[in-house]
């Protein structure tokens, strides 16, 4: 009995650990394109600009995603209106 509950504890730690490691390169990523994301849109003209702005031109320097953010979220809005009779929001039929 008290094998198996030192096989449990050695298992939690060596599964903590490899969760550990396994999220460091998913951070390290992140923190990557945060850092460089940040310095991109500031060059854009500020996070406002890029959000609304239309996209670039391949002669211009400056540019967003207005229309695609737009896009995307009527296509989503669409997607959650066709979805919605078949089924209510609170799961009762």
């Amino acid at each position: 009995m008290k094998a198996r509950r030192i096989n449990s504890i050695i298992g939690m730690i060596a599964l903590f650990i490899l969760g550990i490691v396994a999220v460091i390169p998913l951070f390290s990523i992140i923190f990557d394109v945060f850092t460089r994301g940040f310095s991109a849109v500031a060059k854009l003209g500020g996070l406002p600009e890029f959000l609304t702005a239309l996209p670039p031109s391949p002669f211009d320097e400056k540019g967003g995603i207005g229309p695609l953010l737009a896009g995307t979220l009527f296509m989503t809005f669409l997607g959650a209106l066709a979805a919605s009779p078949l089924d209510s929001p609170w799961g009762y039929t």
